[in-house]
């Protein structure tokens, strides 16, 4: 079955346990002997690769045998597209249930790190994931309609507040030129979506709803959303 890895920890001796994500959900699995160098399975042996992957029928599966599709080298080179699988691998792991869409979402993680792959900014796409997983978890933003008189057009939203607003109560150009951008993102299918190069200001702004978001509906601030939160504040 396809598979991204998201995550290994040291397990005993030259082994490792692996967290993948796959169109039937997350799965773990012992990868015995991983980390010689004739093995197998090495390719299982770091995270962020596409691959395919046969476990065995136990409780606590082991790795049987990989194969790759697809690494990403692009994504390895450039030292902030290497922070967003984290973030983005790390959302997968806390928040993902067992009732989920996982055929969906996995294809959206694949255009995802695709995207990342190919884009010479690969922001736009981080940003897609984390507001369509807020979809797919229930918490999706409500940008149909005024926060306050249920309006539907002339529509704007409000960063600061995060709530959708008509002209008449407040929205102006900037709200409205949010709006667009967020419905943007919702819309779009991340494999054919062009990514323009975006300013420090603009990143900044939308991790910070970001965060946000996360942290009002999941109560969920990663360890990687810092990591982030401090490269974007340290970049001059």
């Amino acid at each position: 079955m396809r598979a991204i890895i998201l995550r290994t920890i040291p397990y005993q001796e030259n082994a490792k346990l692996i967290y993948a994500y796959t169109p039937y959900g997350l799965k773990s699995a012992v990868a015995r002997g991983v980390l010689k160098m004739n093995s197998p399975l090495k390719l299982a042996a770091d995270p962020f690769k596409l691959l395919d992957i046969e476990l065995s029928d136990k409780a606590l599966p082991t790795l049987k045998s990989v194969k790759l599709v697809a690494h990403y080298p692009n994504t390895k080179a450039n030292y902030e597209k290497t922070l967003l699988p984290h973030i983005i691998g790390e959302t997968i792991l806390k928040n993902v249930t067992d009732d989920d869409d996982h055929p969906k979402l996995f294809s959206l993680l694949v255009k995802t790190f695709e995207g990342i792959e190919h884009a010479e900014d690969g922001f736009d796409f981080l940003a897609m994931f984390m507001l369509k997983v807020l979809y797919f978890l229930g918490f999706g933003l409500k940008l149909g309609a005024c926060h306050i008189c249920g309006a539907q057009d002339g529509l704007g939203f409000d960063l600061k507040n995060h709530q959708t607003l008509c002209v008449a109560h407040g929205a102006n150009a900037s709200d409205q030129a949010w709006h667009e951008q967020l419905t943007a993102w919702l819309k779009a299918d991340a494999l054919d979506y062009h990514a323009s190069p975006r300013d420090l200001t603009f990143k900044r702004q939308v991790f910070a709803l970001v965060r946000t978001l996360y942290q009002d509906a999941l109560d969920f601030n990663a360890r990687s959303f810092q990591m982030y939160q401090n490269y974007l504040k340290e970049t001059p």
